[in-house]
């Protein structure tokens, strides 16, 4: 990336702000066939792609009253002109705004067009950044910062289940931006996601029940994003109950999201697959973990942990899995915790091959591997924390009913529940056994999952 000197940056920081507010105060007025806002926007890509040939992206970021351009601030305060844009930012909720190269004046265009929308139209649509995806807008992408830094280390309150889907939606915004730059060839940049990390650290890493809760809210839609969020929390999870330090929780969460980035150089028409991989395509597959590995290596701010673990959890704790080994080695910690919290969450999210497990059937499935692809000790504290159904605690069941666990049962993961609706969404009052077998020998109830309470 060719260097700007400070007043270049300045100069082409302040033409690209002034020619963009205006663009979005032009649309805001005018039709976008206006020849006004035509010229606005043509004027803001000119002035955008001048810059974009002295590097791959840039980012405005909004703090407070100002605009943020790397260590260039522009205050709304001293601007009036400026301060209008600012306001326009701040009433929907964009905070950071991020332009790639290989801008195209027609993304440009649709950016401008949903940035203009009034607040309530754009909550309808779900948001600027859910448009964007929407239109396949793959050279701009926005959002909030991510999440604050924590000055004190004492504990926290706990978060509320709305709070920790919050927390989860916000987390994913830097993987899918990280992804969106490994598929399009961009310069990768782990600072964001690095800092996402520390702040699920600083947030919520005192109570690992916390990080278990916020990995099991599957409420997913994309499953390569939520799946790298979802491993990188219950490795949290695990490093916790193993009285890890913070330092230690961060580099198990950072390993967990970069865990498969690899894959992103597997053809997508594999990966997507609905039926069994051919030995050729499997073949394939398998390069992930080298080629993860490779790219780690070689990107700022990954760690040497992130590299082991994207070459090694694929291995299994007897070496039977994938690379092929020249030698025997003595897998990492992280990366065996990593095994568990990858098959974890592979066998209970939905796939576009498969449907999703029940979470007791795949903890079972699990427990008939261990010392094979999982080690013996960390599966069993894994089972025991995950599989614990705490009395009050709201499950939904396989047959369709809503529940509250009443007791344990030595058998953690079959307690008893209190059913308060059933299948039909009507108000019952029953404890049932969930060690209740039929005839066949098949349990007649499973938990299928925990549910919001206030839902």
């Amino acid at each position: 990336m060719e260097e700007t000197s400070k007043i270049e940056k300045l100069e082409a920081f302040e033409e690209i702000v002034k020619c963009l507010s205006g663009a979005v105060a032009g649309r805001v007025l005018y039709p976008l066939g206006h020849p006004t806002v035509q010229q606005a926007i043509e004027k803001t890509y000119h002035s955008m792609s001048e810059l974009l040939k002295k590097r791959k992206d840039f980012s405005l970021g909004l703090i407070e009253n100002e605009l943020v351009f790397e260590d260039i601030s522009i205050s709304g305060e001293t601007n009036t002109s400026l301060k209008g844009f600012i306001e326009h930012l701040k009433e929907r909720a964009v905070e950071r705004i991020s332009f790639f190269s290989g801008l195209k004046i027609e993304e440009l265009k649709q950016f401008i067009e949903t940035l203009s929308l009034s607040p309530k139209e754009l909550t309808g649509k779900g948001g600027l950044s859910k448009d964007l995806s929407r239109e396949k807008i793959t050279s701009i992408t926005c959002g909030s910062f991510y999440l604050p830094e924590v000055q004190k280390k004492e504990r926290l309150p706990a978060l509320s289940s709305k709070d920790l889907k919050e927390l989860y939606t916000e987390s994913l915004v830097p993987i899918k931006e990280l992804i969106s730059c490994i598929e399009s060839g961009k310069s990768v940049d782990l600072k964001g996601v690095s800092k996402v990390i520390q702040g699920l650290v600083d947030n919520i890493s005192f109570d690992k029940t916390a990080l278990f809760n916020l990995a099991l809210l599957k409420a997913h839609d994309d499953y390569t994003f939520t799946h790298a969020l979802d491993v990188s929390l219950l490795n949290m999870a695990q490093g916790k109950m193993l009285g890890f330090k913070e330092n230690i929780l961060h580099d198990l969460g950072m390993a967990g999201i970069l865990h498969d980035v690899g894959k992103e150089f597997v053809p997508g028409e594999i990966l997507r697959k609905p039926s069994k991989l051919t030995e050729e395509e499997m073949e394939a597959m398998k390069k992930h973990p080298v080629d993860g590995a490779k790219l780690l290596r070689k990107t700022k701010y990954a760690g040497d942990l992130a590299c082991i673990v994207a070459f090694e959890h694929h291995l299994c704790y007897d070496l039977s899995g994938y690379p092929t080994l020249s030698r025997k080695r003595k897998l990492n910690l992280a990366s065996m915790i990593t095994t568990i919290s990858d098959h974890y969450d592979a066998l209970t999210t939905t796939r576009p091959y498969k449907k999703s497990m029940v979470q007791e059937k795949a903890l079972r499935l699990m427990l008939g591997f261990s010392g094979k692809i999982f080690e013996p000790i960390l599966l069993s504290h894994f089972i025991r924390a995950i599989g614990l159904y705490k009395a009050g605690d709201s499950v939904k069941l396989d047959t369709g009913e809503i529940g509250i666990v009443h007791q344990e049962n030595q058998d953690l993961l079959r307690p008893q529940v209190k059913i308060v609706l059933n299948k039909d969404g009507e108000k019952v009052s029953e404890v049932v056994e969930l060690r209740e077998k039929d005839s066949r020998g098949d349990y007649l109830r499973s938990i299928l999952s925990k549910v919001d309470p206030e839902e």
